[in-house]
């Protein structure tokens, strides 16, 4: 298990790897990963466009954008830094502009978000 960097309570949810090549590889992702990232942000001055899934029914000719996927990664986002967003859940503009993303990105919602 890799802790060196971790607190206790970190520690327990540390992934465990085959090996010391295993864990070098994945940090090596990773960090490969966050840099592609910088890269989009410094080359297009820091805009950020969602990218979401699409769906297809059998019957149905049409094909649906869908968020879901994108939304439940921004909630995990939010759960990173709960103090931050409470500013925004807090607000009643700010609670029309999450309600949507709530709505499709938590595995429940509230009655109160679905109001």
């Amino acid at each position: 298990m890799v802790t060196g960097r971790l607190g206790r309570e970190e520690a327990a949810f540390a992934p465990e790897f085959d090996s010391p090549a295993q864990a070098n590889r994945i940090v090596e992702l990773i960090f490969k990963h966050l840099n592609s990232i910088i890269h989009r942000q410094r080359d297009h001055d820091g805009e950020i466009t969602p990218i979401f899934d699409s769906m297809k029914y059998a019957d149905d000719p049409h094909e649906y954008t869908d968020a879901e996927m994108w939304s439940s990664g921004f909630v995990q986002g939010m759960s990173l830094d709960p103090d931050g967003w409470q500013v925004v859940q807090d607000d009643e503009q700010g609670k029309q502009w999450l309600q949507p993303i709530l709505l499709l990105g938590k595995e429940q919602a509230t009655q109160e978000e679905e109001a």
